[in-house]
């Protein structure tokens, strides 16, 4: 056993044994989080025209008009909501993390509380 006699610092780690009785190259476990999506919002838009500004910024706008996406947040706006828009990267190291999980997999199986509508939530690269 390591015993760690000198400066000590405030880092938090942690260390796992497991006995494994199969021949299985891989070790799979199945972890559920809880995260709050606000964290990762790029940005959040409360009224129709800041809403046609971003959709402006992306889109023509005879392609805004005929954009399902588009049409979904206005309901949601004008029933008095807000529409949350969240970038996530990975970085380009493909690594593990949770951006990195939300692009590779999407929102779009999360459990979300009552209210919560999905918009656009594929993930995939």
């Amino acid at each position: 056993m390591k015993v760690k006699s000198d400066f000590v610092t405030n880092s938090s780690s942690v260390n796992f044994i497991i006995g494994k009785y199969n021949d299985s190259k891989i070790l799979k476990a199945k972890i559920e989080i809880e995260i709050d999506l606000l964290d990762y919002a790029d940005k959040c838009v409360t009224t129709m025209d800041e809403l046609a500004k971003y959709f402006s910024d992306e889109l023509y706008q005879h392609e805004i008009d005929n954009n399902e996406e588009y049409k979904k947040c206005k309901e949601v706006i004008e029933k008095g909501g807000e529409v949350i828009f969240i970038d996530a990267s990975d970085g380009g190291y493909g690594g593990g993390g949770t951006e990195t999980h939300l692009c590779h997999h999407g929102i779009n199986d999360l459990k979300f509380d009552k209210g919560i509508v999905v918009i656009k939530g594929e993930g995939g690269y």
